[in-house]
Formats: C-alpha cells, sequence, structure tokens
C-alpha cells in the first residue's frame, strides 16, 4: 500500500489487511477521521499478540486471550461518531512474520472474519503491517 492510496480505509472492503513502511504509517496517522489503534511489538506467540492487542483496544479486563475471544471483542468496538474507519497499525510487521508465521496468518484470517461483520454494516475495517 501506497500512502497516495490511502483512500481505501475509507471502504468497508475484503482488501482488509495491508502492508506498508513507517512513511505510509506517519501518513496513515496524519488521516482524519479514522479510529488508530497500534502495535508496536505483536511479539511471537499467539499469547503475545492476544495482549498487545488487549492494551492496544483496551479490551475489558474479562478478554478470554484466545482467536474467539479476540473475534468478539473485535466485533464489539466502540464506534466514535466522528470516526469513518478502524484501523489497526502493527509495527515491526517483519520480524512478526519471520518467527511467527502461523500466528500472523491467524491474526489475519481472524482479521478478515471481522472485517466482514464490520463490512455488512458499512463500516471499514483495515490492519496495516509496519515493515
Amino acid at each position: 500500500m501506497k500512502a497516495d492510496s490511502l483512500n481505501i480505509l475509507e471502504q468497508p472492503t475484503a482488501e482488509a489487511v495491508h502492508f506498508g513502511d513507517a512513511e505510509l504509517a506517519t501518513a496513515i496517522r496524519r488521516r482524519v477521521g479514522l479510529q488508530i489503534f497500534e502495535v508496536r511489538d505483536p511479539g511471537t506467540s499467539a499469547a503475545d499478540v492476544f495482549d498487545a492487542l488487549a492494551i492496544a483496544f483496551d479490551f475489558p479486563e474479562e478478554f478470554g486471550h484466545n482467536w474467539d475471544a479476540l473475534v468478539d471483542s473485535l466485533r464489539d468496538l466502540e464506534r466514535e461518531p466522528a470516526m469513518t474507519s478502524f484501523v489497526l497499525l502493527v509495527r515491526d510487521a517483519e520480524r512478526f512474520w519471520l518467527q511467527a508465521p502461523r500466528v500472523a496468518a491467524e491474526l489475519v484470517e481472524t482479521w478478515l472474519s471481522v472485517a466482514e461483520y464490520w463490512r455488512d454494516d458499512g463500516v471499514p475495517f483495515h490492519l496495516v503491517f509496519i515493515w
């Protein structure tokens, strides 16, 4: 994804997973109307990912720390009236994909499932891996 193609982040689309660099992350953070969440180090295990996402999204204490609980929690996000899109930035993505490819793939699969749920409501829901 290039910084000049950020309009897709405002679209409820099946193309909900993207890859980019630090320049893209900066452009996304400057974009008005996006509800941005960020994970700086996703770790190398599913447990690490659940912990990082629980912090980034401020999940309740009773968050179950498993893939089903993640789906439920992401479907239950509060949407700010002025926000048009949900965007999760995952930094240090190259290390994540190299050290935990199965966990990364499961995150993508989970994300796409939730993006489909939000798309049915007309809400853009995007994941951007930052290299």
